[in-house]
């Protein structure tokens, strides 16, 4: 499981601390009928689960761990202002654009899709 800062247009200025699975396999069909499975992992992942949480009715403010895990943009820019460990020692020691990998307890750059 990664966790990460997430933003979303649908919520404004606000940032979100949310968990998503590190892969997922997505199963559909080709424009030939052809059936195709194929493994996302990282970005792409998370960008995938984070729209269909969209088609589900659901944003970021309901996938969030809880209400204290949701701050403005301004409060994301001021980090080093936070307490120690708020809201979590994950969340508080990951930056904009990285995950924290719960398996491995360590942080890594996200890369662009």
């Amino acid at each position: 499981m990664y966790g990460m800062w997430e933003n979303c247009v649908s919520c404004g200025a606000c940032h979100a601390w949310v968990i998503r699975p590190q892969r997922v396999t997505c199963t559909g069909y080709d424009q030939h009928g052809k059936r195709k499975q194929q493994v996302l992992g990282g970005m792409l992942a998370r960008c995938l689960m984070h729209e269909l949480d969209h088609l589900s009715g659901k944003t970021i403010l309901q996938q969030t761990v809880g209400p204290e895990f949701v701050v403005s943009g301004v409060a994301m820019a001021q980090r080093d202002l936070w307490p120690a460990n708020f809201p979590s020692a994950e969340a508080y020691m990951t930056g904009s654009h990285q995950f924290f990998d719960y398996v491995t307890n360590y942080n890594y750059r996200a890369t662009r899709v």
